[in-house]
Formats: structure tokens, C-alpha cells, sequence
């Protein structure tokens, strides 16, 4: 047996790693031909290609979706290449998710690393509290600088989403080279109750970004230039806050808002306002809000979502005045005692239709004009007796009248006649207020076996009780099959 002496047993272990390494090269080597065989730049653009979110993430990323963003760090444990190739890759680094938490060490070097690999691109920057995480006061002293880092990149600011507390948004405040390209800005923090004001201020001029989004924040504390926004979600603004938004806010087309209807001495000196391009609404009133529409033109409206506890008579004249090209309608409101009927003639371009919390005056007449006026041949040559002659879907929540016999009638025939022209009418849905059925509520065969013929045909047509765990239709369909066996 041959002794070895300690310094040859090093060097025998030397030449030992020195193989192995060797060995793991020629294993890559043959495992990974792609990055060996092609352009760093082509690989580069694969890696962008396959990653799991766009890497131009949008304004309204789900910062609690299940998959990190992160997934270079795995990409890069592959190899040295790999590795050198994600490094190199800056379209990889310009999404920054930072979780905040007692312990801001890991995230500021996280930070850091990401701002330097990000090269000059433009910045997607996401910020929260880690899950369960609740900053004590001390916490701030050191959450508040990590912050501030971001200042020194403003200029790169593509996406800006403050999902932090109110204290922590005061350090966001920019760089000397200002916010040229905000787009997207959101502040948000969810566990506030009522609108506040957060003082968010650019130090080197009002950002001017296209889409703002809001959660409780109070309007006039929102430092920027409204000029270019298109699409905006804002909490809680007076009738007269609202007009003079408007005034400011001349590109808007997607809008979501809750209005609190001012003293009606206050609206009654303001004249018409035309908001040329808002296209999508949702809104929802506190108190009346008759005043506030007659004020309103809105010439290119195609979806308005409306709630509120106060009755809308009003719409039919806002859409008479504007007479906008509307597609789709929500109502969530009290319609106890308004007639519906004549709204909905002032929208004839209507395609899609919900009411929630639907028990308004005249709906056993609103089915009996839909039955009557779905063969469109035989009004079309006048146009008052036409009555959404474009309807394609219909969803009723929390309906108490059963309008069962008639439904059938509302669908155009399976056979039709030549050159017959029919209402596109291809989907119903109803939500009953009844939280179950009884053996009482079951509908009748022969009503059964139209509704699941109109099913045969490809058309939509679903009976749901309050909590949508079951379907009246079907249900009655398998009583009977049980009963006949």
C-alpha cells in the first residue's frame, strides 16, 4: 500500500476539483447547445419571451398573484452563462416588486441590484407591506430611506404603485429630472375606511401620467397634472369637485368615481358641461343625482355601471341629450318606482343589460315588449315601436318576479322564416332574491323542455338562485327524469 504525504494528498484533491469542473462544463455543454450555438442577443430575447408576466406589466398588476415576478434568480442558477446572459439582460430587472418589512436590509440590496441591472429602461415599480406585516413606529426611520432611493431614478418611472401606508408616501417625492415618463400611477391603501389626503408631490414639477388610480385618497391632495389622464379611479368627490375634474381632465375616457350630490342651490348656476371623450363610467351616487346628470353631455358613452339609492329617472334625458352610441348598462340602484321602460328607448344601440337588485316598476311589461319586438322585420319601418333591437344579454340579481311563461318567446325560433330578421338575443340570466328552492318552486315540463331546447340551440339561459349554487332549469329537468323513472 502506497502512502501519501499530506502535501500530495492536496495536490491529488486539487487535480480532483479541477475534473470536476471540467466534467460539469462538458455536462452543460451538452445539456445547454442553445446558448452555445446562438447570438447572446437571440438568447437574450428568448429569456424575455419566456418569462411568466409581460415585462411591460401593466398599471394594475395583482401584487398578490402566486407567481413572483422574480423568476431571473432561477434562470440564472442554471450556469455561469445562463447567469451572465440575465445579468446582461436589462428588460429582466425593470419590473421592482418591493415587499417592505422589519428587516429592510434584503430589500434594499434587492433594490439596488435591480436598479443597476435595469440599465436606463423604464421602471415598473410595485411597493407593499409584506403579508401580515404591520410597520411600528421605529420601523420608519429605516422603511422611509429605502424609499427615497427610488427618487434618484424618477426620470425612469414608467409604473408608480404605493400600496403603503399614508406616512411612507411623503418620501416618494422625485428627482431633480422630474417624472418625464409616469404613465401609471396607484395609491392605495386598503385598510382605510374614509377618503384622507396623502400630499403626494413631486418636488421637481407635477408628473402628467395617463392612467391614476386611487383608494380613498382625497382628490385636491393628489399632486399632479390631470391634463393627459385617461383613465382615472377616484374615491369620493362632491358634485362640484366632480365638474370642475371634468374641466381639468379634458382627455378622460375610462372613469370610475363616487359622487355625494351637493346642496341643489350650489349646481344650479353651473351650465351644460360636454365631456367629449368619456367612453366608460362607473359610478355610483350618493344622494339625488337627477341636478348633477342634467348637467352632463357625454357624446361618446358606450358603458355606464350606475349605483346608488336614489331613483334615475334622470338617465332617459342624459341619454336623449348626449345621444351617445351606449352598449352595455348596469343599473344598481332603486328602480321601485321608475319606469324603466322609457330609459332603455333612449338606448338603442344597447347590447348588454344587467340590473342588480331588479324589482322595478312595469318589468311583467318590460318581457311583453321584448317578446313582442324581437322579429325586427315587423318594426323597422317605424322606429318608436323599436326596443333594443341590438339586445344580446340580459342578467337579472336579486329578481323576485318570475317571469317564467314568457321567457321562451324572448329567443328568435330555432326554425325562422326567409329574410325574417331577429333580435341577436342570445343570452339570459337571472339570480333570484329566494336563497333556495323548495319542491314547490320546480317550473313545469312543458316550460322545461322549451327552456333546455333554447339551451340545445347554443343560447345562454340559467335560472340561479341568490347565491348561484344552483340552476332552477336543471334542477327542475332532473326532478322530472327522477319522477318518470
Amino acid at each position: 500500500m502506497k502512502w501519501y504525504s499530506i502535501r500530495e494528498c492536496k495536490e491529488l484533491l486539487e487535480t480532483l476539483y479541477i475534473q470536476e469542473a471540467h466534467i460539469k462544463s462538458s455536462v452543460n455543454a451538452l445539456h445547454d447547445p442553445i446558448t452555445r450555438r446562438l447570438p447572446q442577443e437571440l438568447v437574450s430575447k428568448i429569456f424575455i419571451e419566456c418569462a411568466p408576466y409581460s415585462v411591460e406589466i401593466g398599471p394594475f398588476f395583482d401584487l398578490t398573484s402566486s407567481y413572483s415576478p422574480r423568476y431571473q434568480f432561477p434562470l440564472g442558477s442554471v450556469s455561469k452563462t445562463w447567469r451572465n446572459i440575465v445579468r446582461s439582460t436589462p428588460q429582466l430587472w425593470t419590473t421592482i416588486r418591493i415587499h417592505l418589512q422589519a428587516n429592510a436590509l434584503p430589500q434594499m440590496e434587492l433594490l439596488r441590484l435591480y436598479l443597476k441591472l435595469s440599465g436606463s429602461l423604464p421602471l415598473h415599480i410595485h411597493t407593499r407591506l409584506s403579508s401580515g406585516y404591520t410597520p411600528h413606529e421605529r420601523d420608519y426611520s429605516t422603511l422611509g430611506p429605502m424609499l427615497e432611493t427610488l427618487n434618484d431614478f424618477s426620470e425612469r418611472w414608467k409604473t408608480l404603485d404605493l400600496n403603503i401606508p399614508l406616512k411612507l408616501v411623503s418620501h416618494v417625492k422625485g428627482g431633480p429630472l422630474g417624472t418625464p415618463m409616469l404613465e401609471c400611477l396607484r395609491i392605495s391603501n386598503r385598510q382605510l375606511e374614509d377618503v384622507v389626503s396623502c400630499h403626494f408631490h413631486i418636488s421637481y414639477g407635477p408628473p402628467s401620467p395617463r392612467v391614476v388610480d386611487t383608494h380613498r385618497i382625497a382628490f385636491p391632495s393628489i399632486g399632479i397634472n390631470w391634463t393627459n389622464v385617461t383613465e382615472v379611479a377616484l374615491s369620493r368627490l362632491k358634485s362640484l369637485e366632480c365638474f370642475a375634474f371634468f374641466r381639468h381632465a379634458t382627455q378622460l375616457v375610462n372613469f370610475t368615481i363616487e359622487i355625494v350630490a351637493d346642496d341643489p342651490q350650489l349646481l344650479t348656476p353651473c351650465g351644460v358641461l360636454t365631456v367629449p371623450r368619456l367612453a366608460s363610467w362607473d359610478v355610483g351616487f350618493f344622494g339625488n343625482p337627477a341636478l348633477f346628470l342634467e348637467k352632463l353631455i357625454l357624446p361618446s358613452l358606450i358603458d355606464l355601471k350606475v349605483k346608488g339609492n336614489q331613483p334615475f329617472d334622470s338617465l332617459e334625458f342624459l341619454f336623449r341629450r348626449s345621444m351617445c352610441p351606449l352598449r352595455s348598462l348596469s343599473l344598481r340602484a332603486d328602480f321601485r318606482h321608475v319606469d324603466v321602460i322609457p330609459i332603455l328607448q333612449a338606448t338603442p344601440l344597447l347590447k348588454n343589460l344587467f340590473f342588480s337588485n331588479a324589482n322595478f316598476r312595469g318589468l311583467d311589461e318590460f318581457f311583453e315588449i321584448l317578446a313582442n319586438t324581437k322579429l325586427l322585420n315587423e318594426v323597422t319601418s317605424d322606429s318608436d315601436s323599436m326596443f333594443l333591437p341590438h339586445l344580446a344579454t340580459l342578467h337579472f340579481s336579486g329578481l323576485k318576479y318570475k317571469p317564467w311563461n314568457i321567457i321562451p318567446s324572448l329567443f328568435p325560433p330555432d326554425q325562422r322564416p326567409p329574410h325574417a330578421q331577429y333580435r341577436p338575443f342570445r343570452e339570459l340570466k337571472i339570480s333570484m332574491s329566494d336563497e333556495e328552492y323548495g319542491e314547490e318552486d320546480y317550473l313545469e315540463w312543458d316550460l322545461v323542455r322549451k327552456m333546455m331546447e333554447i339551451r340545445q340551440q347554443g343560447h345562454v339561459l340559467a335560472i340561479l338562485n341568490k347565491y348561484a349554487d344552483g340552476d332552477l332549469i336543471q334542477d327542475s329537468y332532473d326532478y322530472y327524469l327522477k319522477v318518470a323513472e
